[in-house]
């Protein structure tokens, strides 16, 4: 461990095993140089997604997978939904887009909406990682229902199956 000043004392540069930190200030003396030096290179200089818990990283690892998990169902449920609607096997069932199911603005539509609501969903996971995840794993669940319909609803309807 080494300290050097220069003449001027304008700044000092602190050596200590490869890391310089340099501490701009006119008051710097060989105390509070020799203090910041004594402490632990871990509470000096870490990034900070090493200060993370394993178990925070493995959260925000799985809430990002799930939101790729959310966005390819949303798209799979507009790819799905436009061919039954095209094809008459069906209608759409939400009202609200039901007059653009069929064209070609819908799917672009289908897209713009899942990658801005995941990224809602992200900035959620980023301040308030539970909640986030909680809500992420509803919404996968609710389009993996959506997405079971869907195909179902074809499946039987290609079939001509009577219950």
């Amino acid at each position: 461990m080494s300290c050097q000043y220069n003449n001027f004392k304008t700044h000092a540069v602190l050596r200590w095993r490869s890391v310089h930190i340099v501490a701009k200030t006119a008051s710097l003396n060989q105390t509070s140089a020799h203090k910041i030096l004594a402490m632990p290179q871990h509470r000096r200089l870490k990034p900070r997604h090493r200060r993370m818990s394993k178990v925070l990283r493995s959260n925000i690892r799985r809430a990002r997978y799930l939101l790729c998990l959310l966005f390819s169902l949303v798209v799979a449920d507009g790819i799905i939904s436009n061919f039954i609607v095209q094809s008459g096997l069906g209608k759409e069932g939400n009202p609200f887009i039901q007059s653009i199911v069929g064209q070609t603005s819908f799917i672009f539509l289908k897209l713009s909406a899942a990658f801005v609501s995941a990224l809602i969903l992200w900035k959620v996971v980023r301040q308030h990682t539970r909640l986030g995840l909680v809500s992420i794993m509803f919404f996968v669940m609710l389009y993996t229902a959506i997405l079971w319909w869907n195909l179902t609803s074809w499946f039987i309807t290609q079939h001509d199956i009577q219950f």
